[in-house]
């Protein structure tokens, strides 16, 4: 996974708020229109085989793949609930250190438990979208697209 500092998404050409205000001025899109955002497969993230394709220099030799897409990561409910788990989970272990009555008898070893904060599977994975899309035929709804 390539990860995204900030500086990055701010310095990119993607969609602003502005952009996404003058877009919706100017197409009259209803306040009640539901936001759909486009589905895109992991195979953008991870990079993927464009072996045979064209390029500049020609076509691209077997074994050449994509730039993998990056996302900013963000501490978000999955982590929370981590870390308010650790919590709970250090308490408990505190007690039985002290000597006290378990608060949580059925856990045999609460350290056991514990997850590790430094995971960044536990942190939302945000994309910047790239441009608004408008429908004549749906004006109820309003797409985003994450890519071109």
């Amino acid at each position: 996974m390539r990860i995204v500092e900030k500086s990055e998404i701010v310095q990119s050409q993607t969609m602003t708020v502005g952009d996404l205000l003058t877009f919706l001025k100017e197409r009259d899109v209803p306040l009640d229109a539901k936001i759909m955002v486009q589905r895109v497969e992991d195979k953008y993230y991870n990079g993927f085989d464009i072996s045979g394709m064209a390029s500049p220099d020609g076509i691209l030799p077997e074994g050449s793949m994509s730039e993998p897409w990056g996302v900013y990561l963000k501490k978000g409910y999955s982590y929370y609930e981590a870390e308010q788990n650790n919590i709970t989970l250090n308490e408990e272990i505190d007690r039985r250190v002290l000597g006290k009555e378990p608060k949580y008898p059925k856990i045999e070893d609460p350290a056991k438990l514990l997850i590790d904060l430094n995971d960044i599977a536990l942190q939302e994975q945000y994309h910047p979208a790239w441009s608004p899309v408008f429908y004549d035929d749906e004006t109820d709804l309003l797409f985003l697209d994450l890519h071109y």
